[in-house]
Order: C-alpha cells, then structure tokens, then sequence
C-alpha cells in the first residue's frame, strides 16, 4: 500500500521537502493557508490544499488524519500555530508527525505535545555551512551518532595506485571504506593497457558511478575517486587534510 504523506507549511522548506519527496516518487499532499503558495505547487504535487490547519475538523475532512506521516514545516514566525497543528495532528490520530524546530526549547516543546521526530533546517544548515568552510574537501557527511558520521573524502595522493588491501583504510587512518564514487572509465587504453578516467565525463557527481561491492584484494584506488567513510569524526577531519 502506498504510503500517505502531507507537508503542512509551504515556505521554502515546506515546499521543498514536498518537492523532494514527490521526486522519489511518493504522492504528497500539500496544505497552506496562503491560496498563493497553494498555487505555486500544485502542479508538482499530487494534491494541494488551501486550508487552515489550525481547525482540527479541517483537518479530519482532508484526511490528514489518515496520513502515514505528516510534515509539520510552518516556519518561526508562525511559532504559535507550529505548535498548535502539532498537538491537533497528534490529537487527530497521525502515527508520525515530523516537527520543524528552531530552538532547542521549540524542539522541546513541539516532543511535549505529540512530535515524534523533529528537523532544525536552520540548525542542520549552520553545521553544514561550517563544516564546509572548515573542511573544504569534505562532501556530504551523514552524522550516524555523536562523533561517528559517514563522509565523501576525495582519495589522497598517497594511496593512489594502491589496492584497499594495502592502504587497510582502518589501520592507517581510523575509517573504514564502505564505497567508492569513480568517474567512469574512458573507452579508450592506455599504452600500458589499463583503462583511465574519462575526464571529460567528470561533471559533477551524476557522473560517477557508486561501487559498493568492493574487494580489498581487487579494486584500486584511483585518480579522481571519492572514498565514502565511516569512522570518527576527528579520524574523518585528519584524513581530509592528507589531499
């Protein structure tokens, strides 16, 4: 059965989060109170809705009590009515309520009446824009648990040629390799026989083809390669500076 999902709020993270979802194929349900932002995106989405989510018998008439999971995106300048359609969405009876915080005592309080899981996109953005500055040759990290995170690493030179066997990524740095993102192999060999990267391919990670299915003893690393890594995050942060 087809899971059923709404997004409440369609400011830019709303939208967005609609947006997104419905790319990987799920059928969203849209709902502002402003007819403009409605308009915006109904012809993106599934449905969309005008409607005041403040009214639990709104709600229930636009099945949102029948939902798989809701997400509650009204943003903080609307940090009264968040709460409100957090604690009519949990009356009403939705199983997963997704809630937007933008403060710890927002996040706290958004728990307290009925959120099950809660998004901070500005808190998420500031860590990532720092991470960014601070670290620019890392990609997209995935924080599993405090200080172990999955992280893009570009390959450093120093192991370039060499087979994960013998770089043994977890004695050497403290991360283990669980995948590769390659550029994909020219069509053309080399005088020594052996396929180079299509440079001309390299544009952007669309790309680079995932290899997931690694043997140590086989697959080398090559020129152009980004290693995703799992390990600590001071472990992660030091094998960054190696490029």
């Amino acid at each position: 059965m087809e899971k059923k999902i709404a997004v409440i709020g369609l400011g830019i993270y709303g939208r967005e989060v609609a947006l997104n979802l419905t790319a990987r194929g799920l059928s969203i349900l849209a709902v502002d109170s402003n007819p403009a932002l409605v308009e915006g995106i109904k012809d993106n989405v599934a449905r969309a809705l005008i409607m005041d989510a403040t009214d639990d018998q709104a709600l229930i008439d636009a099945g949102i009590d029948q939902m798989d999971t809701v997400v509650n995106a009204i943003g903080s300048q609307f940090l009264q009515n968040s709460i409100l359609v957090t604690a009519l969405l949990a009356q009403v009876g939705v199983a997963h309520i997704v809630g937007r915080a933008t403060s710890v005592l927002h996040e706290r309080i958004l728990r307290q009446v009925g959120a099950t899981a809660i998004i901070n996109p500005e808190r998420e953005t500031a860590a990532r824009t720092a991470r960014e500055i601070a670290r620019p040759g890392l990609g997209d990290v995935l924080e599993l648990t405090e200080g172990v995170c999955v992280a893009e690493v570009p390959a450093p030179a120093e192991v370039l040629g060499a087979t994960l066997a013998e770089v043994d990524p977890v004695k050497r740095w403290g991360v283990a390799v669980a995948g590769i993102q390659r550029v994909p192999l020219a069509e053309k060999i080399v005088e020594n026989d052996e396929a180079v990267p299509d440079l001309e391919a390299l544009d952007g990670k669309e790309a680079r083809r995932m290899i997931f299915d690694l043997d140590p003893a086989r697959d080398t690393v090559l020129e152009n390669d980004i290693l995703v890594v799992i390990g600590p995050e001071d472990r992660i942060d030091q094998l960054t500076r190696r490029r």
